[in-house]
């Protein structure tokens, strides 16, 4: 599935809606695994619906992460744990072509 991720230097974690994750082929789609409280901006809370590992592209870097499933108006969320991994992730390679 193509999917634009929307980058949020706010958000410490990567998310994708609910809505994204149930479009998923149920055979494919993977299982969550319970999750702690996430606040939104301005401290409100998420409903949040599990986590689950990912494999996801970003270009042509393939990776596979841990990503939150949440009611979010965004499709997506990329996080501060992709986009500022280390030094030399996966941002910095996009952002160095």
């Amino acid at each position: 599935m193509n999917l634009t991720f929307t980058a949020d230097t706010g958000a410490t974690i990567t998310i994708i809606s609910d809505t994204i994750y149930n479009k998923i082929n149920p055979k494919k789609r993977p299982e969550l695994r319970k999750t702690a409280c996430l606040a939104g901006a301005g401290g409100t809370r998420l409903k949040e619906f599990g986590k689950a590992n990912f494999n996801i592209m970003l270009g042509d870097i393939s990776l596979t992460r841990e990503i939150i499933v949440a009611e979010i108006e965004d499709h997506a969320l990329l996080g501060i744990d992709i986009l500022q991994n280390d030094e030399g992730g996966p941002a910095d390679l996009l952002l160095s072509r």
